[in-house]
């Protein structure tokens, strides 16, 4: 990851935020354009939805995109997202076997004792960083790590 994606994405851990700004921008310009392509009169039903949809997101007749689509949003909390990096360190430290609490606990011990505390101040973690130790980086970057029982816990959900 680029030292700038790192920082915007300490930010918005940090922040809490649902979506970035990037992320803002990138959907912005795709409902523009598909607000002034429309959907053509041949067009698939599937982008006629989506057209649809935006038109009433654009003209304020839905509050979300979501709503003007018809789907049901599911709010991304914190703890999922950490929850979410913690199982994939676990898959990654497993090597392909079931992911193990007991491991990713060992794991999240000596992470936080040996890279963490010269880890902490930097945007992201360092690029020479195996992938397992970037997701506990953000993972810990949210907060403290769970007990053994409820990364068991945490990897018995994902299963």
């Amino acid at each position: 990851m680029a030292r700038g994606e790192d920082r915007m994405m300490r930010e918005e851990l940090l922040s809490g935020e649902k979506e970035s700004q990037a992320t803002n921008e990138f959907l912005s310009s795709f409902v523009l354009l598909a607000a002034i392509e429309g959907p053509g009169e041949h067009a698939a039903p599937e982008k006629r939805w989506l057209y649809s949809g935006l038109r009433n997101c654009l003209t304020g007749k839905a509050d979300s995109l979501d709503e003007a689509l018809g789907i049901k949003s599911w709010p991304r909390t914190r703890a999922n997202t950490r929850n979410d990096l913690l199982y994939r360190a676990a898959r990654e430290l497993s090597n392909g076997a079931r992911p193990n609490a007991a491991a990713l606990f060992r794991a999240c011990k000596d992470f936080e004792r040996r890279r963490w505390p010269s880890w902490r101040q930097l945007d992201g973690p360092p690029e020479s960083a195996e992938a397992w130790e970037r997701d506990l980086f953000w993972a810990r970057l949210m907060g403290e790590f769970p007990c053994e029982r409820q990364l068991r816990n945490i990897l018995n959900d994902k299963l």
